[in-house]
């Protein structure tokens, strides 16, 4: 992936979207469409040379080349690695530290970001509401680290007083129920009892 910029060059990793499994079953293939931890590992261990933090400073430039340099290819591989990130339940099992330190560079990122952008983030669909529930899902499982979970609870927390924001999927199915938010095609749906059904047949 590249884009001139001024006479220069940007070169990033390519992400793929998905992992090919070879001699794998179903339900491993299915698991791994959801869960990008096979992405991420390959990415730290192959593209970032074993050190995950030529991975944190390629999600910096990314997104200061977004910021900054108003260019979309960097917004789009920015976007690419949050969803990574943010989707690699099983890795942050035994990346600890790669979470710990994504944690604190993905809320720095997160406060430069223009005020609207949190508005726009509460429609369904957007990437990056999609991405903060993912990430608390699994982030505050009782089976993650005590000392990334403590960390993972703090960010949240702020997350949710800065820029009232809420990441937990609860919190929609709240506000849904109550006919605060619209619902998307995965949310469970409502029926009311009271009206008559409709035959069909």
């Amino acid at each position: 992936m590249e884009e001139s910029i001024e006479q220069g060059t940007i070169y990033f990793t390519e992400i793929p979207k998905y992992k090919v499994l070879s001699e794998k079953k179903g339900e491993e293939m299915t698991k791994s469409n959801f869960d990008k931890s096979l992405i991420l590992k390959d990415l730290i261990e192959k593209e970032w040379e074993r050190n995950y933090k030529n991975g944190l400073g390629e999600l910096q430039f990314a997104f200061v080349g977004f910021m900054l340099g108003e260019s979309m290819t960097c917004f789009e591989h920015w976007k690419k690695l949050v969803i990574v990130c943010c989707s690699s339940e099983d890795l942050c099992r035994t990346e600890v530290g790669f979470y710990l330190d994504f944690i604190k560079v993905f809320y720095g990122q997160l406060k430069q970001l223009p005020g609207d952008f949190f508005t726009e983030a509460s429609t369904s669909g957007s990437f990056i509401k999609v991405s903060l529930q993912n990430l608390n899902e699994f982030l505050m499982d009782s089976a993650t680290n005590p000392k990334l979970k403590q960390r993972a609870d703090k960010f949240f927390k702020l997350i949710k007083s800065q820029f009232k924001f809420e990441a937990s999927r609860e919190a929609d199915l709240q506000n849904y129920a109550l006919g605060n938010l619209e619902g998307d095609e995965d949310m469970p749906q409502i029926v009311n009892l009271s009206e008559p059904l409709i035959n069909l047949h």
